[in-house]
């Protein structure tokens, strides 16, 4: 009874532990329109934004400046392990990927690499 007591507890705390906060970003927009500062996307299973966290399998961090991505943009599991990094040029209508860009798997797997060279 003792062991199966100890078990239920240390699952629970691994439970606890390996919890993943979705971070919080502004989201903001500048007086032009234009997505500015830093965000958080929420994506379903088929990378669609949505506003539903019970949906959410994804999420993106990205930094804007003027409408356009800037930095190296990360794009996570809803467990809070890493699923790409990379570089946008653009990401609205569809993401446009410049430069390294690196997969994981989500237990934090290296994936695959890619190079990309995209001129808008």
């Amino acid at each position: 009874m003792n062991r199966i007591f100890i078990f239920l507890i240390l699952c629970v705390l691994s439970f606890d532990i390996s919890a993943q906060e979705i971070p919080k970003n502004s989201n903001a927009y500048d007086l032009d329109g234009n997505k500015t500062g830093d965000w958080t996307i929420l994506y379903d299973l088929d990378w669609n934004v949505t506003e539903s966290i019970d949906s959410t399998k994804f999420y993106r961090v990205i930094t804007y400046n003027r409408g356009i991505p800037s930095g190296k943009v990360l794009d996570f599991y809803v467990n809070g392990q890493k699923q790409w990094e990379g570089y946008l040029l653009s990401d609205d209508p569809e993401d446009i990927m410049d430069g390294k860009c690196i997969w994981f798997t989500e237990e934090s797997i290296f994936l695959k690499k890619a190079q990309f060279f995209a001129h808008l």
